[in-house]
């Protein structure tokens, strides 16, 4: 367990660090937790609920979470080095399991989009375009004023005409949410 938050905090603290090598240690981190109860079935039950949520947990460490994700892990590595028990381990728990339930219920939120990404701590938890900053909110309230796929394209060059037009499909599908989004940014612009 201790190699493994060593090169987790590693790897976290090198600029280009491969996002591949950051999983691995993530996932091997919790492999060793479990490992050290000494149970076969919640050593199983684990392996296959981390290989379930690896892909997640790859893209919320891509998108936000390498720094998070770290302190979380230190967070539970103090509580079992140091044998807590009661409030301060039931603390830990509860914040981990909190993270880990709001970025599973983020990233699923946009799960049926190819190129769109929604993980708590970036850009306020809105809908972006994965790997960007550039919220849906940001395409559509251009496309409302006029623009066309190609302006957004030159306005926001990180963007393919595919990641525009998803974000229009997104649009239809989250009309409410977005018009909100796209109402306040006119609103911020005005002020």
């Amino acid at each position: 367990m201790r190699e493994c938050i060593e090169r987790l905090r590693k790897l976290s603290k090198e600029e280009n660090s491969p996002l591949d090598e950051l999983l691995k240690a993530d996932l091997d981190f919790h492999r060793a937790i479990y490992a050290a109860t000494g149970n076969k079935l919640i050593v199983a039950v684990a392996e296959f609920v981390l290989n379930m949520v690896a892909p997640w947990v790859r893209k919320s460490l891509d998108v936000s979470g390498r720094y998070r994700a770290v302190g979380l892990h230190e967070q539970i590595y103090e509580v079992i080095e140091g044998h807590k028990t009661g409030r301060a381990s039931r603390k830990s728990v509860d914040v981990n399991l909190r993270h880990f339930q709001a970025s599973l219920e983020a990233v699923m939120a946009a799960a049926s989009y190819r190129y769109l990404v929604n993980l708590p701590g970036v850009c306020q938890g809105k809908t972006i375009v994965e790997g960007t900053r550039i919220g849906v909110h940001d395409v559509v309230g251009l496309t409302i004023n006029g623009a066309s796929v190609e302006d957004v394209c030159r306005r926001f060059p990180d963007l393919s005409r595919a990641q525009v037009y998803e974000c229009l499909a997104y649009y239809e599908d989250h009309r409410t949410e977005i018009d909100v989004l796209v109402a306040e940014q006119v609103r911020e612009k005005i002020t």
